[in-house]
């Protein structure tokens, strides 16, 4: 076992009594603090990780313990072009943000997804999980219907429409990979409908009152 496990399970071990005093759980917090800072000349491999887990289902979630273990491997398996750790992550744990957050935002969830799908290509858990963040993130986008369209927290710009429509592309397809395409497909429809009419309505927005009444004159349903 390597040392930072090791020394985690020592850890683990002192405060893994059912019932702990407050002093207790603040000498646990600067201990496990301790541990996070400390430098270990070794990565432990995935298999160990794995293994010391197993019977720790709660680390999975832990994002001290994730941050020094796992998310260090998937950076260093990353640069050396072995995407198994990262695959591991997608099946295993959440937030994969956390590995976006150890690279500094170097990549973004769907382009780790897409790591693995360029070398698996009917990877579930990668499909699924780059499937839900653009979800979300179309869902967002008409959030604040029938006011406008958004681009993160502001109102989209006609070059931005053109990629949220490239985004709608690929989760249609994707929605049709993973058979979800009969629930999809009205609300693809939908959102296409909206960003075509967001667009027409900024060039012409001098027209308008507002894009509400952009809609309500063309006779686009909103909701």
């Amino acid at each position: 076992m390597t040392d930072i496990l090791s020394d985690y399970y020592d850890f683990y071990i002192k405060y893994s009594l059912e019932y702990l005093s407050k002093a207790q759980k603040k000498q646990r917090h600067i201990d496990l603090m301790e541990w996070q800072k400390k430098e270990y000349n070794e990565i432990p491999k995935l298999d160990e990780i794995i293994d010391f887990i197993k019977d720790k289902e709660y680390l999975k979630t832990d994002v001290v313990f994730l941050k020094n273990t796992l998310i260090k491997l998937v950076i260093e398996d990353i640069k050396n072009n072995n995407l198994d750790s990262l695959k591991y992550s997608f099946e295993n744990i959440y937030p994969i943000s956390l590995i976006c957050d150890g690279t500094n935002y170097s990549y973004t969830e769907i382009e780790l997804a897409d790591m693995i799908l360029a070398k698996d290509h009917k990877n579930k858990d990668a499909l699924e999980y780059k499937y839900n963040s653009l979800l979300r993130y179309i869902s967002n986008s008409i959030h604040e219907l029938p006011y406008m369209v958004l681009w993160s927290m502001d109102g989209a710009s006609l070059e931005e429409l053109e990629q949220m429509k490239k985004d709608l592309d690929t989760f249609k397809d994707l929605s049709k990979k993973l058979g979800k395409n009969n629930d999809d497909d009205s609300f693809v429809d939908f959102c296409f409908v909206i960003y075509n009419a967001y667009g027409d309505y900024l060039v012409n927005q001098k027209l308008y009152k507002s894009f509400v009444e952009y809609l309500e004159k063309n006779e686009i349903p909103y909701e």
